[in-house]
């Protein structure tokens, strides 16, 4: 049998070429504090994942999504449920890579030490507040968007884009147009070789390929996308209405900017000087969704009332609350999901953590009055 001389620590076969760039993507993907990777097979190593399914997945050989419809009484809300492995590798990629970056100082959601109430708070003194939503948030940020996040980490063009496949979504699958084929060969020395970029352009036909609603990574990575966004909102507040002391903060898709602008003309005008922006990022404001709070209305953001200058839960959940507990002590819990006029059927084990997770929202807002409830509910013996 012939032995096997093999050594992995033996370097003297690749050109210092190579080795050069091995060091740098090293140096600046360290120094941006995320880990170091050279291909799709060091990845597939590091997740312990095959290397032919990291390839499938790349390469849009499959769909590993499965769709679930979440039907409330307003809408349907579509969700992309990964398939087990994917889902493994996009939270590897959340945890070691993403949750060791920074979102902008303005977003408020996502992130640790983050929630709908600290959102809230940097509005609470303000007599007025503009509320904007930005339409499809998720599926208006791109493959190639989140190729340039993975590429400023400091990671290989072609594993930028390996990696941007892997937490982004394309409806349809076409195999000619999305093969790796369409990249330029003379920029590539071997498919699992480094990838050295060559030209400062996006390194193939632009995908339709979004955002994903459903993948660990999506949340992250849309606040990372936004960070211009963010930053160049608040240098418009601060340039054009800095007498006016304007807040800002950015919950996912909601923008939220308060202050003392004085009269709804002012505030039409941050509209417009924010929605001029949004367009330029190749975002869409939902106009419909467009609201203006005076000093002597009750502002709403994110299921949270600014009354008085405190916070209070919409009277929307409180009464939901409410009634749901009246009812099932009146009847029972079974009787009261039968009666429930609703397009979607709870079971009861479901139904009791639904409940429950607005009983824990209210608490967080509310306090007491969350206590008050979650009292009566254990008093109910569910």
């Amino acid at each position: 049998m012939k032995k096997n001389t093999f050594n992995p620590f033996d370097t003297s076969k690749l050109t210092q070429e190579y080795l050069n760039i091995c060091k740098e993507i090293w140096e600046t993907t360290t120094k941006n504090n995320v880990p170091p990777i050279f291909t799709l097979k060091h990845l597939s190593l590091l997740t312990n994942i095959k290397y032919k399914t990291l390839y499938q997945y790349t390469h849009r050989r499959v769909t590993p999504y499965k769709k679930l419809i979440i039907e409330t009484t307003s809408k349907k809300r579509e969700l992309l449920i990964p398939w087990k492995e994917l889902s493994i590798i996009q939270n590897w990629i959340k945890k070691n890579i993403l949750d060791n970056i920074n979102s902008s100082n303005y977003a408020t959601a996502y992130d640790k030490n983050c929630s709908i109430v600290k959102n809230a708070k940097v509005h609470i003194n303000s007599p007025w507040l503009i509320k904007l939503d930005l339409k499809n948030f998720f599926h208006t940020i791109f493959e190639h968007n989140i190729y340039d996040i993975f590429k400023e980490l400091g990671y290989p063009s072609l594993l930028s884009l390996e990696l941007a496949r892997l937490c982004t979504f394309e409806k349809s699958i076409n195999y000619v147009k999305n093969d790796f084929t369409k990249i330029d060969e003379s920029l590539i020395d071997g498919f699992e070789d480094i990838f050295v970029e060559k030209v400062n352009t996006y390194p193939y036909e632009k995908s339709i390929a979004y955002l994903p609603q459903g993948a660990s990574t999506s949340p992250k990575l849309a606040n990372l996308f936004a960070r211009k966004l963010d930053k160049e909102i608040m240098q418009v507040l601060n340039n054009k209405f800095y007498e006016f002391q304007l807040k800002f903060t950015r919950y996912s898709d909601d923008i939220v900017i308060s202050g003392n602008l004085g009269n709804h003309e002012r505030c039409k005008e941050v509209i417009a000087e924010v929605t001029q922006i949004v367009q330029n990022n190749k975002l869409k404001i939902n106009k419909k969704k467009t609201k203006i709070f005076s000093p002597k209305t009750t502002k709403k953001i994110t299921g949270i009332n600014i009354i008085e200058r405190k916070l209070k839960p919409s009277k929307k959940i409180i009464n939901y609350v409410k009634t749901s507990l009246y009812y099932i002590e009146k009847y029972s819990l079974e009787e009261h999901l039968e009666k429930m006029n609703t397009n979607y059927s709870y079971d009861i084990e479901t139904y009791k953590e639904h409940l429950l997770g607005k009983i824990f929202f209210i608490r967080f807002v509310d306090k007491n009055l969350g206590q008050k409830f979650l009292d009566k509910y254990e008093e109910l013996d569910l």
